[in-house]
């Protein structure tokens, strides 16, 4: 289940528009991702086409009911009139890509505020370094020296660091 704005997002409208158009369709049950790719058609539906909220619907179920069998084209023919006949064709493909990726920004970045204070984890400081990525190794091999051993490697840094001379940058 999916909670209002979730599916106002998946649909690309307001939560008043979802509130709205699943009172006025009424649908059981708004808050599934169904639900939600389903008034994700009829909201596009009801701007390409201009068409009303009822029959965007109607064409929005015929064409997800074609196009769920293929990933191509859905085509749907709707009689406007005696003499004109509308010819609306979905890609499907696009469709699912595009609800795919709504569906991924809504699990990742826009993921819903949880309530109460943020919980918090206290891990030891190694394995928190760990954690983060650092590589522990060469601090481990120090640390099971002895601290003489550790003395005379830092007496040898230092005298390595006095014995190396900057070459001069004549030019």
């Amino acid at each position: 289940m999916l909670t209002l704005s979730e599916v106002a997002y998946l649909a690309d409208a307001s939560p008043k528009w979802v509130l709205n158009a699943c009172s006025a369709l009424a649908l059981h049950d708004p808050y599934t991702l169904a639900s939600a790719r389903r008034l994700y058609v009829v909201r596009l539906l009801q701007h390409a086409a201009g068409c009303s909220l009822e029959r965007a619907a109607a064409l929005a179920v015929r064409l997800l009911q074609d196009g769920d069998e293929s990933n191509d084209l859905a085509v749907v023919s709707v009689t406007l009139d005696e003499q004109a006949t509308l010819c609306m064709q979905l890609d499907v493909a696009r469709l699912n890509s595009t609800f795919a990726a709504r569906r991924s920004a809504l699990s990742t970045t826009l993921a819903p505020r949880v309530r109460g204070r943020p919980k918090t984890r206290e891990l030891e400081p190694l394995k928190a370094a760990r954690a983060w990525g650092l590589d522990l190794s060469l601090l481990a091999s120090n640390l099971r020296r002895t601290p003489t051993e550790r003395l005379r490697q830092l007496d040898a840094m230092a005298d390595f660091r006095r014995r190396v001379t900057r070459p001069n940058a004549t030019l």
